[in-house]
Order: C-alpha cells, then sequence, then structure tokens
C-alpha cells in the first residue's frame, strides 16, 4: 500500500554558490538592495533542511519578497502645457488623464519601467537620489536663475561676477524669432523626464520664500526657478509692452 503522507526525508538542494550567483544577478539589475540580498540568502538557509511543504511555502514567499523588491514610492509630478489631452498608463495602476494645461503628482514605485502615453510605450528609468517631472508632450521649458540681493553691495557684486545677462526667450511657434530680455534664462531641451535642479518648481514663486540662503561674503544668491516655455514668453511679451506704454505715458506728461 502506498503511504498518503511520504515519510520525512532531507532534501539535496543545489549548492549554496548556485543560490548566491542567482540573487547576485537580481540584485545587479537592481530589483533587491543588499538588505533584500541578505534576507534572500537567510531564508535559503532554512530552507535547506526543511520538508516538503515547507520547502513549497519558502520557495513561494522568496518568489514574492524578490518580486516586491522595488525601489522606493516617490512623488512624481506629471506636466502637461499644451492643450492635448494625453492618457498615460503606469504598471499597476489605474490609467491616469492629463487634460490641456494641467499637472498632476502621484507616488509611483522608482525604478526602471515602461509607461505608456496615448497608447505608445515608453521606457523609462526613475533614479531614487532624484526627483523628476514627466512631460508627456516633449514640451521646451526654461530655468532663469532668480537674483537676490541683500545690498547695494550685493548688487554691485552681482554685476562684476556676471555682468547685466540677457537672453534670448524663443518664440513657441518659431525657432526663428525670439524676444532679448533682461536676466538669465536657460532653456530645456524636449526630453521625456525632467531632472529637478531648481529649487522653485510650476506654480512657486521666489517671492514666497523668506529665507533663500544667502551667501554674506557675496551679498546675493541665485536661486532656480521653471518655467514653462509658452507661458514665460506670453508673460514676458505682456511685461515689455506694459514697460513701454508706461514709458509712452511718462514722455507724454
Amino acid at each position: 500500500m502506498i503511504p498518503l503522507l511520504a515519510p520525512e526525508r532531507e532534501l539535496h538542494f543545489p549548492s549554496k554558490n548556485i543560490w548566491i550567483l542567482f540573487l547576485t544577478y537580481f540584485a545587479h539589475l537592481k530589483f533587491c538592495d543588499k538588505v533584500c540580498y541578505y534576507q534572500c540568502i537567510y531564508y535559503l538557509e532554512i530552507m535547506k533542511n526543511a520538508y516538503y511543504m515547507k520547502q513549497l511555502l519558502a520557495i513561494l514567499f522568496l518568489g514574492l519578497m524578490l518580486s516586491s523588491c522595488k525601489g522606493p514610492v516617490k512623488e512624481l509630478i506629471i506636466d502637461n502645457p499644451t492643450k492635448i489631452i494625453y492618457t498615460i498608463s503606469f504598471s499597476g495602476l489605474e490609467p491616469l488623464t492629463l487634460g490641456a494645461k494641467e499637472s498632476k503628482k502621484i507616488n509611483i514605485p522608482y525604478g526602471k519601467q515602461t509607461i505608456s502615453i496615448n497608447g505608445v510605450d515608453h521606457k523609462i528609468n526613475l533614479d531614487a537620489d532624484n526627483s523628476y517631472i514627466l512631460n508627456p508632450s516633449m514640451s521646451r521649458y526654461y530655468i532663469e536663475n532668480v537674483v537676490y540681493t541683500m545690498n547695494g553691495k550685493g548688487a554691485d557684486q552681482y554685476n562684476r561676477d556676471y555682468g547685466k545677462p540677457r537672453s534670448d526667450i524663443l518664440n513657441p511657434d518659431s525657432d526663428s524669432v525670439s524676444l532679448n530680455v533682461m536676466g538669465d534664462y536657460q532653456l530645456i531641451e524636449p526630453k521625456l523626464l525632467l531632472v529637478q535642479n531648481w529649487k522653485f518648481g510650476l506654480g512657486e514663486e521666489p517671492a514666497m520664500s523668506g529665507n533663500v540662503g544667502f551667501n554674506p561674503q557675496l551679498g546675493y544668491t541665485l536661486v532656480k526657478k521653471l518655467h514653462r516655455h509658452e507661458e514665460l514668453y506670453l508673460g514676458l511679451v505682456r511685461r515689455s509692452l506694459d514697460a513701454a506704454l508706461e514709458d509712452l505715458l511718462l514722455d507724454e506728461q
């Protein structure tokens, strides 16, 4: 008669070195961090002398642990400065609809992944050491170096260091036309992911901050402000027209 339950006996697993090689491969792919790696080694040691059911449960648990070793969950800003509506799909999340001129924030696991934008797949890699803006429209942006001075000496020192910088802001409708303005503006060419290197993001004004960290030796400090291309251009055009109108009114007086 065949027994219903198999007799208890020791199983011989592949050598520990094989398992270490297997786990090292996954760690290299960044599926697991160091903590997760050593946890896996620990559970493999437990598995070596376990019975059938215990081994099966341990293997299932190990697979679940490996699949859950993803990057940390962090905030991702998604910005759409255009009039086009975008549908964006992330793995494991409900599709997100981004309306015209809309910006949203979501929390997702950072790391390598594939996303879908209006039905087109894109591979991205979100490094947990950085923060990002997802730019589905592949629009241009500008970074402005905003100057804070403590006093007149600080302003003089800035002028000695940088002069009085002027920048050309491209017309959103034609690269052959630009607006030359006072100030230091740097163009960000179209890219899907913008790595944050600014202090003030979209919708944030430098004037909101009471403490921008002055350098007492220089008497001034620079902070970076991110702008949407079209909004910046139109705002500077309006500012130029207002200044010209004010000068005209003063001349008539």
